[in-house]
């Protein structure tokens, strides 16, 4: 990889700028651009002496400054000018908290910027970085109206880390499905969603918040064919439990990978149960409950004892009685797909 010296130039940037030193960033063809700046400046008390490494990233239109030694410098006293192609951009200072802010704490205001602290800087809306872009970025002391370094360009690295973070995959809940008695396989069908997963270098990005593919392997020999969604239904034909995985891609090519368990049971036999006998008082409401019963029920069909009958789509239901005796009552349950009944 060739290297590129920034020499100092001591021409004015500015009214409010006296003596500046602009650190050059040039576009690497990898849609990365790092500074590694290791001069000190202006020895004037007032202003910090720092060292810092900065990378540019293309897939988040962010500039990324890494402060890698010397003094901190507070939030009110750092302002941060990018010229992109000659144009400059609004200044980075405390008057634009929602433009930059520290990587671990996200976008707006912060205290301190120190040792190990990353900024990021963010370019939109007002450009938009491609690989052609000539950057410059000049760091200022606010109480001494002077710049605080400069450096020269190489690879899109932090020292020997990459700025780029995994990102994190999310592969929902556990999931549990399975035949009912008579169910054909081809309708055990499992919604998977790994819309939770994201980039934290970009975790608002988009409506999949940075991540650009979803890889799912279902456990059974297949894998998800539909690489740009969250979202993906797969077919089980065997009961068992699966342990899917799910592997997300950022923009920058990092992985990430996560599991959730699938418990496909085996067929149910239909059974009725209407629950246990009751006393009540004339006129009260009863509650009826066939929770109890079992296998792929789609209907419970209740006969009251008193002529009055009811159909349902869940397990309970009430009723209430205006005459004194004894009622039995009788519960028939319906399986779904097949239409036989318990």
């Amino acid at each position: 990889m060739n290297k590129h010296r920034i020499t100092s130039d001591e021409r004015a940037v500015s009214g409010l700028v006296g003596e500046v030193l602009l650190i050059g960033i040039v576009i690497v063809a990898i849609g990365l651009i790092a500074v590694s700046v290791y001069s000190y400046l202006n020895k004037d008390p007032d202003t910090p002496h720092i060292e810092v490494d900065g990378v540019a990233n293309m897939g988040t239109n962010e500039i990324h400054i890494k402060h890698q030694g010397g003094d901190p410098i507070e939030c009110r006293n750092l302002r941060v000018l990018v010229s992109v192609n000659g144009t400059l951009l609004d200044p980075y200072d405390d008057n634009s908290p929602l433009r930059w802010g520290l990587s671990d704490e996200g976008i707006g205001n912060f205290e301190r910027w120190t040792l190990g602290n990353i900024l990021v800087l963010d370019t939109m809306p007002e450009v938009n970085i491609t690989d052609d872009d000539e950057i410059r970025v000049t760091i200022v002391s606010r109480s001494s109206n002077r710049v605080v370094v400069s450096g020269e360009v190489f690879g899109g690295l932090f020292g020997n880390a990459s700025i780029n973070r995994i990102p994190i995959a999310d592969a929902g809940d556990d999931l549990t499905d399975g035949l009912c008695e008579n169910t054909t396989w081809a309708e055990v069908w499992v919604w998977f969603n790994g819309s939770g997963s994201y980039d934290p270098d970009n975790p608002t990005g988009g409506i999949y918040r940075g991540i650009v593919s979803w890889q799912w392997d279902f456990d059974d020999g297949n894998e998800s064919d539909v690489l740009d969604t969250p979202y993906v239904w797969h077919n089980y034909s065997v009961n068992r439990t699966y342990e899917v995985e799910l592997t997300v891609t950022d923009v920058d090519g990092a992985t990430d990978t996560d599991t959730c368990i699938v418990t496909i049971l085996p067929p149910a036999n239909l059974t009725a149960d209407a629950g246990p006998d009751q006393w009540v008082g004339l006129g009260t409401e009863v509650r009826l409950d066939g929770s109890g019963s079992t296998g792929c029920i789609k209907e419970w069909q209740w006969e009251f004892g008193d002529g009055d009958n009811e159909t349902v789509n869940a397990s309970t239901t009430t009723h209430t009685y205006s005459e004194e005796g004894d009622y039995t009552v009788n519960l028939t349950v319906v399986e779904d797909h097949t239409g036989k009944t318990a």
